[in-house]
């Protein structure tokens, strides 16, 4: 559902009961249930199905939603900006906003409901007036996004003729080892996504857990996440250099690495429990 990123500027500190109970409490609303689960897998960022059909436009047949707003105490952050984005655009109350592009976005209506009723998603745009229900519970709206295989790592654009982005394992080993930064960011690239040995791969991200450079390593983590989620259950993947290259990431001197770090340690975590 969301993007694996190091730095998500929508994704909330993790989410408890006590923080579920103080924002419905300032809200004065009770949130869908599958959204609160979502949120607990990770409180809030940026979507990796990022596309809803709808129909009610002339010349496009979906919306794009780039994020989904988290649950946070502060006002300033997550769904509590609902009464901001409200009083900054004249909308209606009575809304609990999920996200915002400007003057339009999406939004839980708790307008019309029972306390023991779900709310519909609706989309609305303050521009044109429109207010369209394009689900009729956060379920709904969840199951419909999806991802249109658009999302790659660089555009064409800012890939030049001499940028190397294929490479055989002994090239690969000069790159971690000795390489540029654009050789090891490529090179990061091509290993995640392509079957490669894992092992092999392991030991070269705890290595770049090292790097001078931060954007390096955060990289190196976004691919150990990938590895995590996509490989885990490949039958010789060495656990014990997995839970080395994540203890060296969460020994990171910056605030960023170690966060990440957390994130894929809980994930880590939670699929070693239900193999």
């Amino acid at each position: 559902m969301f993007k694996s990123s190091a730095l998500d500027a929508y994704e909330l500190e993790e989410l408890n009961n006590s923080i579920i109970s103080q924002v419905e409490n300032d809200l004065k609303v009770i949130l869908p249930k599958s959204y609160k689960d979502l949120m607990e897998t990770q409180n809030g960022g940026y979507l990796n199905f990022n596309k809803y059909p709808v129909s009610f436009f002339d010349d496009a047949d979906h919306i794009a939603i780039d994020y989904i707003f988290g649950i946070g105490i502060n006002k300033n952050e997550g769904i509590l900006q609902s009464d901001y984005y409200i009083k900054e655009w004249e909308m209606p109350k009575n809304l609990v906003i999920l996200y915002t592009a400007g003057p339009s976005g999406v939004a839980l209506d708790y307008r019309e409901i029972d306390t023991s009723d779900e709310p519909k998603v609706i989309y609305y745009d303050v521009e044109t007036g429109q207010d369209e229900i394009i689900a009729k519970s956060f379920d709904e709206f969840q199951d419909k996004l999806y991802n249109d295989g658009q999302n790659i790592y660089l555009a064409p654009d800012m890939i030049f003729e001499e940028d190397k982005t294929e490479f055989t394992y002994e090239e690969g080993d000069k790159a971690f080892k000795n390489g540029t930064i654009s050789e090891i960011g490529f090179a990061l690239i091509f290993f995640a996504e392509n079957k490669s040995n894992t092992n092999w791969f392991l030991k070269h991200i705890k290595n770049l857990s090292k790097h001078k450079n931060r954007f390096i390593v955060m990289d190196a983590e976004e691919a150990l996440l990938k590895i995590i989620n996509e490989r885990i259950n490949e039958k010789d993947i060495d656990n014990g250099l997995i839970k080395e290259t994540i203890n060296e990431f969460s020994n990171h001197s910056d605030n960023d690495v170690q966060n990440f770090a957390k994130k894929i340690n809980k994930k880590y975590l939670k699929l070693i429990q239900n193999q």
